[in-house]
């Protein structure tokens, strides 16, 4: 995002998690460097003309008005099930809620969690993750009836739409 001429605000950051401090970007602020004065600096590259978000985190660090300043097409795709620190609303939807109407597309995929975006995980990862450790097989579930491989599909379907409609303009 940081490349799209989005500018992150440390302090925004800070004091959105005063508001939202269940959420791990928040208890993990020194562990990402989400308190790095250079955070704030403008880092958007004019080569740039289109973006695609895939359930994307820590973004109420940025500011509304970069936000709203972004000229270009984007894809925001979100997760609709919560795993608990990333719900679709404080994250994809905080973008979708500055961006262009008229030039980004925002969707949400219900039964998709965050890892659902993730790689398709072996017949045995869920066994092999829990036993190494406590709760880290969530990455390896999806939220509803469909395999993480038809979430794929539509995930791979919508950005071709996207992408397809972008090289059009």
């Amino acid at each position: 995002m940081l490349f799209t001429g989005a500018r992150f605000d440390t302090d925004l950051f800070k004091q959105d998690c005063t508001i939202h401090s269940h959420l791990k970007a928040c208890q993990l602020v020194n562990e990402l460097g989400l308190d790095n004065p250079q955070l704030n600096k403008n880092m958007s590259d004019q080569r740039i003309k289109s973006f695609i978000s895939l359930d994307a985190g820590l973004v109420r660090g940025f500011t509304a008005d970069s936000l709203k300043n972004i000229a270009f097409p984007s894809l925001i795709i979100g997760a609709g099930i919560d795993v608990g620190d990333m719900n679709v609303e404080l994250e994809s939807g905080y973008l979708q809620q500055f961006l262009s109407k008229s030039l980004s597309t925002y969707i949400v995929i219900p039964d998709a969690t965050h890892f659902s975006f993730m790689q398709i995980c072996k017949s045995d990862a869920i066994d092999i993750l829990e036993q190494e450790a406590k709760g880290e097989a969530i990455i390896c579930k999806d939220g509803g009836n469909r395999t993480r491989t038809e979430i794929h599909r539509e995930i791979t379907d919508q950005i071709i739409d996207f992408l397809a409609k972008v090289n059009l303009n």
